[in-house]
């Protein structure tokens, strides 16, 4: 082993030492480049430049040497001897640290290039400078970036100078190594003592020490050798058991891999065994079905051809006609011949026929409870409007005051060329004047030429589901309007009602406890107080489960009450068949929507010969269709959870469902423009916004704030 270390140790310093030699060439380019440079002859420094260049290296010496002193100045000449340097190590057999000595070779650089920077004021090196086309900077731009645009401005010239000396000199000392200098050091001191006569014990002993001192090196670096061959050789049996255990992984998964892949193929095969059963199933039930059939048409056959050979009854004439005072006989038409069972079983209903649904009467409801609003000093609020506004620069005239049940409006006149925006501007003003809890400016009031104030009344009057119910306007509504909607009353105290097939979808947001619900109970009680379930369908979707219980025994309802948010999608989707199949059937009559399918007129043709009469239309076309309202409530809980299910059914509803008589009515108490998308927004115009949190809510439910 010590024949092979050696063997490996000669190896290394030939190849040093011949790396030596070759650094010595490497380092003559630089050196003639420099020695020979005139910065007259760079194209980019003299027009013309000299022709032809004296630099022994050529051209490229030129430039060099022109980049060499514009990067390092003056401080470019310790790279040639550098390499120098490092030859003669090389070639001397010493082991040359390229990480540890290079990063110290280029400290040491660095430092003498900001330390050259300060010679720049020295009348030699000024010359010098001048000669070489690169004054004032000494140091080049290293130098100038470091000392004169850095160091010198905190520190002085002369502390800038001696920081870069102390770095030069431990770039020095790393990069010589500490431990070759106490070498070095222990040399001299040898070479001092050896001065002087040595007696014979000395020698022996001089002679003795070195020897063990050898020794100890030898025995060190054979240490050192087993050292690193132990660790070579644990190195290789750490990666032979990663190998190992990197094949025995491997061999897992492949194998894993192999085993789910012949379960999924196993359970494939199963699929196609059980579908191909079911298949064969269907094939023989329906043969069967083809052969009772068959049956069936051959029993019926021979029943006829029995009955055609049977001898008929002869022709009797009528009866003589009675005396007067007999009552006269009537004679009963023969019975129809006895049906099959399967004729029988199809005309019988499945359920008990109750009779027709009757509306409720409005004797159910509570009778009238009379009750007034507090409206307080209408003429004080006015003239109070008039002259806080009249403060700002803003004339205006009171036109009209309208006190309603719950604020009172006050409709003012500007003076010309006073924008509506500046009583808007004077919002808080005029809330703070009137002392009131909140105020709304319409600017103006659509269809008047006027600016309407609404002021909260001291106390509001209430507003009864039995006042508008008995209303000549909700009665007319029941009679014009297809699906009447009974909202409540307008700020004048109007009753408000509205058509919800022309609408045709309706949004109610609002924050939490505005009224909402009580909102959504006056429109779906209005629906049962004027349409019949012949008239009028519900889907009722209710995920707080505490809204809708009462209406679980109606008979409008299609579906129970959906309280789960999975089976909204279902309810959705079999809205979305519905549309459709109420599409094709009014494309199938020739009709363009609802209205026009339930009021067409069927052609009828009588049958001359008294058998039954004849219709244009099919069988499996109804006289009358119901409209369907579909009412959600909390519309957000449910897109949060199915959004990618449940949003694109509200919008191809919203997008379509008008014509077939299909609406939507979606309340929420999160007016979050996430739930409430464009698609949504852009296809319900009918909006109905409650109190909100902030005016961010309101914007996202009306497109304006108020």
């Amino acid at each position: 082993m010590a024949e092979n270390k050696d063997k490996i140790d000669n190896e290394v310093n030939l190849r040093r030492r011949i790396l030596g030699f070759f650094l010595f060439p490497v380092a003559l380019f630089p050196l003639l480049a420099l020695l020979t440079y005139d910065w007259r002859e760079i194209p980019t420094l003299c027009i013309p430049p000299l022709r032809p260049t004296s630099n022994l290296i050529g051209i490229a010496g030129d430039w060099f040497a022109y980049a060499g002193y514009q990067i390092f100045g003056l401080a470019v000449w310790v790279l040639p001897f550098m390499c120098i340097l490092i030859g003669l190590l090389l070639i001397r057999g010493r082991s040359f640290n390229p990480g540890r000595r290079t990063a110290g070779l280029a400290l040491f650089t660095l430092a003498l290039t900001c330390l050259t920077q300060l010679t720049g004021g020295v009348s030699s090196v000024q010359n010098t400078l001048h000669t070489l086309n690169i004054e004032p900077n000494a140091g080049g731009a290293i130098g100038y970036l470091i000392m004169t645009l850095g160091l010198t401005r905190v520190l002085s010239p002369f502390g800038s100078g001696v920081l870069m000396a102390s770095i030069m000199l431990f770039a020095l000392l790393w990069t010589i190594g500490f431990r070759s200098i106490i070498r070095g050091i222990s040399g001299v001191l040898d070479w001092c003592m050896d001065r002087h006569e040595l007696t014979p014990e000395e020698i022996a002993e001089k002679k003795r020490l070195a020897e063990e001192k050898e020794a100890a090196l030898n025995a060190a670096k054979i240490a050192r050798a087993a050292a690193k061959a132990e660790q070579q050789a644990e190195k290789e049996r750490i990666a032979a058991e990663r190998q190992a255990e990197k094949e025995r992984i491997a061999a897992e998964k492949q194998a894993e891999k192999e085993r789910i892949a012949a379960e999924r193929q196993a359970e494939r095969d199963r699929l196609a065994a059980e579908k191909q059963a079911a298949l064969q199933a269907i094939e023989d039930a329906k043969q069967e079905r083809l052969r009772l059939a068959a049956e069936k048409a051959r029993e019926a056959a021979e029943a006829a051809s029995r009955a055609a050979a049977m001898p008929q009854p002869a022709y009797t004439p009528p009866p003589a006609p009675q005396p007067m005072a007999a009552a006269p006989q009537k004679t009963m038409p023969p019975a129809p011949p006895a049906a099959a069972p399967t004729e029988q079983a199809a005309i019988q209903p499945v359920e008990e026929d109750k009779g027709p649904y009757l509306l409720p009467p409005l004797t159910l409801l509570n009778p009238p409870v009379a009750s007034s609003a507090e409206h307080g000093d209408v003429e004080l609020m006015a003239q109070k409007l008039i002259s806080t506004l009249d403060q700002f620069g803003v004339p205006t005239t009171l036109a009209f005051t309208t006190p309603g049940p719950v604020v009172t409006q006050y409709g003012l006149s500007l003076a010309p060329g006073v924008k509506p925006e500046k009583v808007t501007a004077l919002s808080a003003t005029l809330q703070m004047t009137l002392e009131a809890k909140s105020l709304r400016i319409q600017a103006p009031i659509p269809g008047k030429n006027a600016v309407g104030i609404e002021v909260p009344n001291l106390k509001p009057c209430g507003v009864h589901f039995g006042d508008i119910a008995r209303s000549e306007t909700w009665q007319t509504a029941i009679n014009k309007m297809n699906v009447p909607l009974l909202l409540g009353k307008d700020a004048a105290g109007n009753n408000l009602v509205s058509d919800l097939a022309s609408l045709p979808h309706l949004l109610i947001a609002g924050a939490t406890g505005q009224g909402k619900s009580v909102c959504l109970n006056s429109i779906i009680n209005g629906f049962l107080m004027c349409r019949t379930p012949e008239d009028l369908r519900l889907i009722m979707v209710d995920p707080k489960r505490v809204e809708f219980t009462q209406y679980n025994s109606l008979p409008h309802l299609l579906v129970p009450i959906v309280n789960d948010t999975n089976k909204v999608v279902y309810a959705l989707k079999w809205a979305l068949v519905e549309m459709d199949r109420r599409l094709k059937l009014f494309s199938k009559v020739g009709c363009r929507n609802i209205v026009d399918f339930n009021t067409r007129r069927k052609t009828v043709q009588p049958d001359l010969f008294g058998g039954e009469t004849k219709t244009s239309e099919k069988n499996d076309v109804p006289q009358k269709i119901p409209y369907i309202v579909v009412i959600i409530d909390e519309v957000a809980d449910i897109i949060q959870t199915a959004r990618k299910d449940v949003e694109p059914a509200i919008a191809r509803l919203t997008a379509l469902a008008r014509a077939t008589g299909i609406h939507l009515i979606l309340a929420t108490q999160r007016p979050d423009a996430k739930i409430i998308t464009g698609v949504i927004k852009s296809n319900i115009p009918g909006r109905i916004a409650f109190k909100t949190s902030s005016s961010i809510d309101a914007r996202t439910i009306l497109d304006d704030i108020g």
